[in-house]
């Protein structure tokens, strides 16, 4: 059972970073199987519930038959757009390449980081199986560096989906349609709380975005910032000094974007000066 509600559809394509967090997690009790979901961001960075659906196991086809519903649902045609954050859970890295080949896949880093130079030499003497195995996960799936700036995010771990899984704990040991019907109420009641608390924001900015900016602001006091012309700026931080194009989003280091942590404090500096 597959389930999309209008409404978090539409308000995933209004207020949504593209982003998506897949998971699933085990069923309790008699009744043996699988929730799956797919999260987002909202713009004040809370989880965002998309979809979710109940199967009994989990493999290369449950996924597919997963993605493809929320594809359905969705109605978009250009998934490059997207981007997924996975656990790289059984069969789901196939299905993603099958589903949406054009969409930006990143892998939760908690389950593949290591202290990385250090360690990779140490663990090919041990054990060359497992020394192949990280070698060969391309860093542009879990590494922020490589990161496209396509859902503009810096994401590394999947934790709104290990979140929400902690969240649902209560509907997890019940019959499907007392699940479905608890899964229903419960996103009733969180997004009329967001809601009603998005009756009290005054500015522009979320909560999270102002108090984001409080402590960017912090650090990008010890930046100095010279103007270039119109939208463009000189921007020095220590021993950094990069161009930061307001206009286009963009700094004249490889390694910088405005998603970045570096270019953001920069960004604040501009908007403090």
């Amino acid at each position: 059972m597959y389930v999309c509600l209008r409404l978090l559809k539409d308000g995933f394509f209004k207020g949504c970073r593209p982003i998506f967090g897949v998971d699933g997690c085990h069923l309790k009790g008699a009744y043996p199987g699988q929730i799956l979901v797919a999260v987002s961001k909202d713009g004040n960075n809370n989880i965002y519930l998309i979809a979710w659906a109940t199967c009994e196991v989990v493999n290369r086809e449950t996924w597919v038959w997963f993605l493809e519903s929320l594809m359905h649902s969705l109605g978009s045609a250009d998934w490059s757009c997207f981007t997924f954050m996975s656990d790289k859970h059984k069969g789901l890295v196939e299905a993603l390449a099958q589903v949406v080949p054009n969409a930006e896949t990143r892998f939760c880093v908690r389950h593949i980081w290591l202290e990385y130079e250090i360690l990779m030499q140490q663990i090919k003497e041990l054990d060359e199986e497992a020394y192949d195995y990280l070698n060969n996960i391309p860093t542009q799936h879990w590494c922020r560096h490589a990161f496209s700036d396509n859902c503009r995010s810096n994401m590394l771990l999947n934790n709104m989906c290990e979140t929400f899984n902690a969240v649902i704990r209560d509907a997890r040991d019940k019959l499907i349609l007392t699940q479905m019907e608890w899964m229903k109420r419960y996103m009733m009641r969180r997004n009329n709380e967001k809601w009603e608390d998005s009756k009290e924001i005054t500015s522009n900015l979320t909560p999270y975005v102002h108090k984001l900016f409080q402590r960017m602001s912090y650090v990008s006091k010890n930046c100095i910032v010279q103007a270039a012309k119109d939208d463009t700026y000189e921007v020095q931080l220590k021993d950094d000094q990069v161009l930061v194009d307001l206009g286009n989003g963009t700094c004249s280091s490889n390694h910088w974007q405005l998603t970045g942590i570096p270019c953001v404090h920069a960004f604040a500096c501009i908007m403090d000066q």
